[in-house]
C-alpha cells in the first residue's frame, strides 16, 4: 500500500478523520486529493482545500482534522536518514506553501506548482519501482527546491535582490532562535551576532517581519513547549525552564494565548490519544489523473505531436515572471532526446548588458549565446519540463532514437 525506499523516502494515501496534536517525525509533503482539511499548529487554524498542498516541518506540532466525513491526502516523507545524510538542520528550519498563521506570508503559486510536479513525477517513478539511485536524483531536486522556495520567513521578502540581504539575516536569526530555544536568549546577543546594534535590529523586526522580537521568541518558545508535553515525562516546572521561559507563570499566560488553555490540560486531552486515519493504496491510476489534471490547468502547457525522426517547434510567451513549462510529447512511446534552445528574459537581458558595455570590456567578455537544454526521456516517458524566465521564446527538437541509438 504504501511505497518506501528504505534510508530515502516514503510515500502513500491517507483517508484522515482527525489526526490528533502530534510531533511530526519527518519532512513532509502532503497534497489534498478529496474534500478540505483543518490544519492546526501552534499559531492557530487554517483549512486547506481540495487540490493543495502542505509542508509539515520537523519537530512541528500539527493537528489535521476532516472538515467533512473524511479527507484524503497524498503523504511524501523523507526519511530521517536521508535528511541527516544531507546534513541541514532541518529541525531549526522551517517551510510552508500555504498556511500562514504566524508570520502572515504564503509561497507564490508558481513555485507551488512547480512542487507539486517534482512530487508528481517523483511519486510515480516511485509506484514504477525506478532504481534508488534515479529516485535519489529526483529527491536531492525536490528537497533543494523546498530549500530554495518554501522557507517560512524567507516567504515575508519579495524576491527583490534590494532585500535579499535582509531575507538572509532574518533566515539566519530565525534558524538560531529556534536553535538555542531553550536557552536564556537574548535580543542583544543576537544583535551582537549580526554585528548591529540593538535599537536598528528591533527596528528590523517590526518593519521587515511586522513581528517584535519577544512575539517571536515566544512563539517557538511555547513550539519547543508542545513538544516536550507530547513527547516526554517532563514535569511543567522543567517543561517551562527548557523552553527558556523567565518564570512558569509567564510560560503558563503565553501558552494560553496561543493553545487556549493551559499546559497541563493540552497535556492531558492530546498525549497518547488515539489517530482516526486509515491507509489507501498509491495507485498509477491516481498519478495519472493528478498528472493530467495538473497539466491541463497549468497555463504554461503545450502538446508536441510527432511524426517524423525528428519534429521541431517554435514556441513562445510573453507573459512576465519565472515560468514552470509542462510539455507531453504526443504520437511516439519510444526513446527520445529533446534538445531546447531557449531565450528568455535572463538571456535578453544579459545581451542589453553585454551591448552597453565599453568595446574594451565586452572583448573580454563570452559571446552570449542562448541557454540549451537537453533532456533524454524513456519509452514510457512522455512529459517533461524546462524552465524560464518570461517573456521567452523557443525551439524545441523532438528526436526519436531507433534501438540502435538507444544502446549508445
Amino acid at each position: 500500500m504504501m511505497q518506501s525506499y528504505r534510508g530515502l523516502c516514503k510515500a502513500g494515501v491517507a483517508v484522515i478523520d482527525e489526526i490528533p496534536f502530534h510531533v511530526c517525525k519527518e519532512l513532509t509533503v502532503i497534497y489534498l486529493l478529496e474534500n478540505d482539511l483543518k490544519m492546526t499548529t501552534v499559531a492557530g487554524s487554517q483549512v486547506l482545500s481540495c487540490g493543495q498542498t502542505e509542508i509539515l516541518n520537523v519537530k512541528e506540532p500539527v493537528m489535521l482534522e476532516a472538515v467533512a466525513e473524511f479527507c484524503r491526502v497524498i503523504y511524501f516523507s523523507f526519511d530521517k536518514a536521508y535528511i541527516e545524510s544531507v546534513g541541514d538542520n532541518f529541525d531549526h528550519i522551517t517551510y510552508n506553501c500555504n498556511i500562514c498563521n504566524f508570520f502572515g506570508a504564503a509561497a507564490e503559486s508558481y513555485h507551488i506548482e512547480k512542487l507539486n510536479s517534482l512530487l508528481f513525477h517523483l511519486l510515480e517513478d516511485m509506484t514504477c519501482g525506478v532504481a534508488a539511485w534515479s529516485i535519489r536524483e529526483k529527491l536531492d531536486a525536490f528537497l533543494t527546491y523546498i530549500r530554495e522556495k518554501f522557507d517560512d520567513v524567507g516567504h515575508v521578502f519579495s524576491e527583490s535582490t534590494k532585500l535579499e540581504i535582509s531575507k538572509e539575516r532574518f533566515q539566519r536569526i530565525s534558524e538560531y532562535m529556534i536553535a538555542h530555544v531553550s536557552e536564556k536568549m537574548s535580543l542583544n546577543e543576537i544583535a551582537q551576532n549580526e554585528y548591529l546594534s540593538i535599537p536598528y535590529l528591533s527596528k528590523e523586526f517590526s518593519s521587515k517581519l511586522e513581528k517584535s522580537y519577544h512575539a517571536i521568541i515566544n512563539y517557538y518558545r511555547t513550539i519547543n513547549a508542545v513538544i516536550q508535553l507530547l513527547d516526554t515525562e517532563d514535569t511543567l516546572t522543567n517543561i517551562a525552564e527548557n523552553s527558556g521561559f523567565s518564570s512558569v507563570r509567564y510560560y503558563n499566560k503565553v501558552f494560553s494565548d496561543y493553545l487556549g488553555c493551559l499546559p497541563s490540560k493540552f497535556r492531558s486531552i492530546y498525549r497518547g490519544k488515539a489517530w482516526r486515519c486509515s491507509e489507501e493504496n498509491l495507485s498509477k491510476r491516481i498519478l495519472s489523473e493528478l498528472m493530467a489534471a495538473s497539466f491541463e490547468e497549468n497555463r504554461n502547457h503545450y502538446r508536441l505531436s510527432v511524426k517524423d525522426e525528428c519534429t521541431s517547434f517554435s514556441l513562445c510567451c510573453d507573459a512576465e515572471g519565472e515560468a514552470v513549462v509542462d510539455f507531453v510529447i504526443e504520437g511516439d512511446s519510444g526513446r527520445k532526446l529533446i534538445v531546447a534552445v531557449i531565450e528568455d528574459a535572463t538571456y535578453w537581458e544579459s545581451k542589453r548588458i553585454m551591448m552597453k558595455m565599453k568595446p574594451s570590456l565586452r572583448e573580454h567578455v563570452p559571446v552570449i549565446d542562448p541557454k540549451k537544454e537537453y533532456v533524454l526521456l524513456s519509452e514510457d516517458e512522455q512529459r517533461f519540463q524546462l524552465v524560464m524566465f518570461s517573456p521567452w521564446k523557443a525551439e524545441i527538437h523532438v528526436i526519436l532514437l531507433d534501438q540502435s541509438e538507444s544502446d549508445l
